[in-house]
């Protein structure tokens, strides 16, 4: 059966719309949604501006307001000198806890009350060869800002990610934590 050119010019727009409709245009859909879908933005050190500011000389440590305190005193007492570091009144320390861990506590340096959080002792193992080749941080925090970033593993069968936290009125909040893609590194 022999076709004369505007049959098969006919045939080839009837092929290229059909495969428009049925691949292209559902695939446009497709990521056009989740590029709107995507506007939730992760947590940024602007979106948790802080005012407050420590006046005058910090606190002495209170080892007395936690019962882990006492066993960290040297860390705690070293790190409330430095003077604030997190959220405007708040010096922040952390030390190893063995390989691939660090464990953190938060000082009010108002009151030299410690503050050590359900969640603070993190695995920093399994890190994705591209988190460890930008120079991530393993932690992240600002005078300026109330806003905590921990990239690390809270629980190591999970695998790492970045998890955000906000300090509020004394508390350290998880309002934020992604995982990070599964690699052969991790």
């Amino acid at each position: 059966m022999c076709r004369s050119s505007s049959q098969l010019s006919k045939i080839k727009l009837l092929i290229g719309k059909t495969l428009l409709t049925a691949f292209v245009f559902p695939l446009c859909l497709l990521l056009t949604a989740g590029w709107l879908g995507a506007s939730e933005s992760l947590p940024e050190f602007e979106d948790y501006p802080v005012t407050e500011r420590l006046e005058g000389d910090p606190a002495a440590v209170d080892l007395s307001s936690d019962p882990n305190a006492r066993t960290f005193r040297t860390r705690l007492r070293r790190a409330a000198a430095a003077g604030p570091d997190f959220a405007g009144i708040y010096a922040m320390a952390y030390w190893g806890c063995g390989m691939g861990c660090t464990m953190f506590a938060v000082i009010d340096l108002r009151s030299g009350k410690v503050m050590f959080p359900e969640d603070n002792v993190f695995h920093f193992t399994g890190f994705p060869k591209e988190f460890i080749d930008t120079g991530g941080d393993k932690i992240e925090y600002r005078l300026d800002s109330s806003l905590l970033i921990i990239n690390g593993q809270q629980d190591p069968a999970e695998g790492p990610g970045s998890y955000y936290y906000q300090m509020k009125d004394g508390e350290l909040t998880l309002i934020e934590s992604v995982l990070w893609p599964r690699t052969q590194d991790n």
